[in-house]
């Protein structure tokens, strides 16, 4: 029973670019403001270290957050049985994202899917 149910348990990632519509809106500055959202909404942070966050939206979804030196990378997560991130979810996360963004900082963004990959759970031996 155990193994069916790892067979069916897949990763699901959707990979997101922050673009910035003022170029002088450093990537610092926007993973600063990203970080500062994730806190206000009180949500908690699973794994921090410079330039990256890992944060849990609920049980089994993610958002790992990542500053490269020219932007800043988002992720979304799902580890599940349960399937795939909605196409009506992955377009209420970027419009939130984006506006809540735009409200606290001022400065507008589009938050773009770039990728999308799912791989199977490969903990069980």
């Amino acid at each position: 029973m155990l193994l069916a149910i790892a067979a069916c348990t897949q990763t699901y990632y959707k990979d997101f670019a922050v673009e910035p519509q003022d170029r002088a809106y450093a990537a610092q500055a926007q993973f600063a403001d990203i970080k500062a959202y994730v806190l206000s909404r009180g949500l908690r942070i699973l794994t921090e270290s410079a330039g990256f966050l890992d944060v849990e939206l609920e049980p089994g979804d993610t958002l790992r957050v990542r500053l490269t030196p020219a932007k800043v990378e988002l992720t979304l997560v799902r580890s599940s049985s349960r399937g795939d991130f909605p196409a009506g979810q992955i377009k209420a996360f970027q419009e939130a994202l984006e506006g809540r963004l735009r409200e606290r900082t001022g400065q507008p963004v589009t938050i773009r899917l770039v990728d999308q990959r799912v791989r199977p759970m490969t903990n069980i031996q």
